[in-house]
């Protein structure tokens, strides 16, 4: 695993962007101007320090460790670490995809396991990889031949399926790799939640974080040693129970449990309109008022965030890796299981690979009961996830999920909550869609109200 500052704000003339913060910090409380300001907190980097920590470890006003943003490198890291990165809201992150790039067989072996232990688990994961260097070409020859057009055209998209099948046989023990842009207060927070939990390889990288960013900014980390509540929070998300055996057992994949009821009025409402008469065309008209002239890259307004929906999906740790990156939902996710259903794609049922592909699945279930490492579990194993997604939110999701670019599993996972939402908020529902349709949905909802 390794950690690289690629790049961090500060002044155009070189100084730390401590000073960045320390004089916007003071600018509340100056009658001078910021550029003023600034230029005397280049003048003693040490003071303007100082006042960085007294500011947000004294008062607690963190918001100006804001002001200072990195961009990092994260290489040699597991997917099964990457998900507890990723789980961080306010932060941009992009990785390096399974869907796209055929993997070469780096994996984390998990500190955790004595030696015994380790044995048995590089010999799971060499099958494991090894399977997934003989299913990928199997895929391809199967994808070729089936889109034969396609292949010829467009042969990159065609070698993308394959891969993104190929990966649900692989581990999330397997590196990879991220460039992660973050604030120094969400940094501080994710080295602190990094810090509390189980795993060694997480703990490695909370320190690898926190000694490359306090040489460049010392006075802004007051807060990374998770608190007892923090090791709790955590570890309950990596606990395996019969919870969900009891209260989870669901026959769909997915399950609407909770949606406001008269959605639409309530939507309708929410744009200004007063004491409402509940009159299904009149809310129908408000809504789509507001939604008219809309194009393909616009937000839902604002007003849709009133709106929340809350599922219980069933998901693969492939989907799971996707769904994760909307971050503006609420995402609980359950710890991983092997006593519910994998997802197998289809393309490997076809191509009589399924046999072969569940006896990998046999053996890592006996590995994981065994040794309770999640980091032998495969892309095709599933958890339970809560979710609470706005209205606003559901219109990006499904404009990118539904897209019909999208990886098959998250498109059926979108077209299926579209589907029940839609049941529930028809008219505020109007125009969400894919991205590919786009123009065809307003056509006909417009032209259907002409």
């Amino acid at each position: 695993m390794e950690v690289i500052i690629s790049g961090y704000n500060k002044t155009v003339d070189g100084f730390s962007p401590e000073v960045i913060s320390a004089s916007y910090a003071r600018t509340s409380r100056s009658e001078k101007t910021i550029p003023e300001i600034r230029e005397e907190a280049k003048l003693d980097v040490e003071k303007a320090r100082q006042s960085n920590t007294n500011i947000v470890f004294g008062i607690g006003h963190s918001s100006i460790a804001e002001h200072v943003v990195f961009n990092i490198d994260i290489m040699g890291v597991s997917r099964f670490i990457v998900e507890e990165i990723e789980s961080h809201r306010l932060a941009s992150y992009t990785e390096k995809s399974q869907r796209y790039v055929l993997f070469k067989g780096d994996y984390t072996i998990p500190l955790e396991l004595d030696e015994k232990a380790k044995n048995e688990f590089v010999n799971l994961i060499e099958e494991q990889n090894n399977f997934y260097q003989e299913l990928y070409p199997v895929l391809l020859e199967y994808f070729k031949k089936n889109n034969p057009e396609k292949y010829e055209n467009d042969y990159k998209t065609v070698e993308g399926w394959a891969k993104e099948d190929a990966r649900y046989i692989i581990s999330m023990a397997t590196q990879t790799q991220l460039g992660m842009t973050i604030n120094a207060r969400n940094l501080e927070l994710l080295i602190r939640r990094l810090n509390a939990c189980p795993y060694i390889e997480a703990r490695q990288l909370a320190k690898m974080l926190y000694d490359k960013v306090y040489e460049i900014t010392p006075s802004l980390f007051p807060y990374t040693q998770p608190s007892t509540l923090e090791f709790k929070n955590k570890g309950r998300l990596f606990e395996s129970n019969d919870y969900d055996r009891t209260r989870l057992w669901f026959r769909k994949k997915v399950q609407l449990i909770f949606y406001p009821k008269f959605a639409d009025y309530k939507l309708a409402q929410s744009f200004g309109s007063g004491r409402l008469m509940f009159d299904k065309a009149r809310t129908n008209d408000i809504i789509l008022e507001r939604l008219k002239g809309m194009e393909s890259f616009d937000s839902a307004p604002r007003e849709f965030e009133v709106i929340d929906f809350q599922f219980i999906l069933q998901v693969s740790s492939s989907c799971f890796a996707q769904l994760k990156r909307h971050r503006m939902m609420t995402i609980l996710p359950r710890p991983y299981q092997t006593w519910h259903s994998i997802v197998i794609p289809k393309s490997v049922q076809e191509t009589k690979m399924t046999k072969k592909f569940r006896e990998i699945i046999s053996k890592t279930n006996e590995f994981y009961d065994k040794y309770k490492t999640p980091y032998c579990l495969t892309n095709s194993h599933t958890r339970f996830v809560q979710v609470k997604i706005n209205l606003r939110e559901m219109y990006h999701f499904c404009r990118m999920r539904m897209d019909n670019h999208a990886q098959w599993e998250i498109r059926e996972l979108a077209n299926e909550m579209h589907k029940l939402a839609s049941k529930v908020c028809p008219g505020g529902m109007s125009l969400c869609c894919g991205k590919d349709q786009f123009v065809e949905v307003y056509k006909k909802v417009f032209e259907t109200k002409k």
